[in-house]
């Protein structure tokens, strides 16, 4: 009989501090820093990383007008430096009404369990590197909101799972999307509602699942939540719907939609 035994170990500390520069300006600056360690009884080339990241924003409210900017640098042990940002406006309109855009850029790297969990890891994954880009407005009245989002990733190396649940890169993903959701207050009772519509897309030119779904993500979902409290108790119910996805790359094994 063999045995033996696969364990991860993560430790993090962070460090942040928020700075008033002006009447509604802050700057806030930061450090994080993480460790992942592995023990097993198979043997792997890499068995601990520390990722040591600095980070600096700024938030700042002139009149009608927000900004927001940050930038931040991941000296990762096993993946090297990657430094990110990102920029963020928003203006109110009156009447709850407030306009929002951003975009930034994103960094992640894989976990050990991802490299390296026995049957169903891949020593071999690179980290994920992403563009995005957001606009939206929302509404906000007494006891009752809506916002709309539009938005779109453009993800180099994006982890996904083949059809043995093994992780592997996709080359060049985009996701684009939409999402609208609403709250209201009505005889006692809290409503939330959120609809969602997807298009996320196999990018990787020259491969043979260009321009497929990517696998496993549906483009339609929505959600209604109602909830009521008596006293001290809280009560709730939650309903969700799901559309169809696909379980592969080539897109031809079709997983039905769910509720």
């Amino acid at each position: 009989v063999q045995s033996g035994y696969f364990q991860t170990r993560r430790y993090v500390a962070s460090a942040q501090g928020d700075f008033s520069v002006a009447a509604n300006q802050l700057l806030t600056t930061g450090i994080d820093w993480q460790d992942d360690r592995v023990e097993s009884t198979t043997l792997f080339a890499v068995t601990r990383r520390d990722n040591l990241a600095g980070f600096v924003e700024y938030q700042g409210r002139f009149g009608a007008h927000q900004l927001q900017a940050s930038v931040r640098n991941d000296d990762n042990e096993q993946f090297g430096n990657h430094t990110t940002g990102s920029l963020g406006y928003g203006l109110a309109l009156g009447h709850g009404l407030r306009l929002t855009a951003s975009a930034g850029t994103g960094f992640k790297a894989p976990t050990f369990n991802d490299l390296y969990f026995p049957w169903s890891s891949n020593p071999a994954l690179k980290p994920e590197e992403s563009t995005s880009v957001n606009v939206g407005i929302a509404q906000y009245g007494e006891g009752w909101n809506w916002t709309f989002n539009a938005y779109e990733s453009r993800i180099d190396q994006l982890i996904a799972l083949d059809s043995t649940y093994t992780p592997y890169n996709i080359a060049k993903a985009r996701i684009r999307g939409a999402e609208l959701t609403g709250f209201v207050s009505l005889a006692g009772f809290d409503i939330n509602a959120q609809a969602s519509f997807t298009d996320p897309r196999d990018h990787t030119r020259g491969a043979a699942s260009y321009d497929n779904w990517l696998p496993r993500r549906a483009r339609s979902s929505g959600r209604l939540d109602v909830d009521r409290g008596f006293g001290p108790l809280r009560v709730g119910v939650t309903a969700t719907a799901t559309g169809h996805r696909f379980d592969n790359a080539a897109n031809s094994l079709r997983l039905a939609g769910y509720g």
